[in-house]
C-alpha cells in the first residue's frame, strides 16, 4: 500500500484540475465514509493513540519534568501524527475505490 500524502497526488486524479479532482475527492471519501466500517476504525483508533501517547508520556516522562501538560500535550502530539500516516493511507484506499465512479466520464 503506498502512502500518499496529498488527495490530489492519487493517479486516478492526475488528469483533472484541480477543482475537479477536490469534488470527485470529496464526494469519493462520503461514498467510502457510508460504506466503509475501516475507516471510522482507523479515526477512532487515532484518537486513541493520541491518549496512549498522552498516558504514556506523563506517566514516563512527566515524573522528570517540571510540566506535566506541556510532556503530555507533546507526547499525544507525536503519537497522533504517526497515527496520522497510517490513518490517512486507510482512508486513502478505500476512497480510491470509489474514485472511478465519480470521474467525469464515468471510468477510470
Amino acid at each position: 500500500m503506498a502512502i500518499i500524502l496529498s488527495a490530489l497526488k492519487i493517479p486516478e486524479l492526475q488528469g483533472l484540475d484541480k477543482e475537479e479532482a477536490r469534488e470527485v475527492w470529496r464526494r469519493s471519501s462520503r461514498r467510502a465514509l457510508a460504506r466503509h466500517w475501516q475507516i471510522w476504525l482507523a479515526l477512532v483508533m487515532c484518537g486513541l493513540v493520541a491518549l496512549l501517547g498522552d498516558y504514556v508520556a506523563r506517566t514516563l516522562v512527566a515524573p522528570y519534568m517540571h510540566s506535566t501538560d506541556i510532556v503530555g500535550c507533546l507526547g499525544a502530539v507525536i503519537s497522533v501524527s504517526i497515527a496520522g500516516i497510517f490513518c490517512q493511507a486507510i482512508v486513502t484506499h478505500y476512497v480510491r475505490k470509489h474514485i472511478c465512479e465519480f470521474l467525469p466520464g464515468g471510468s477510470a
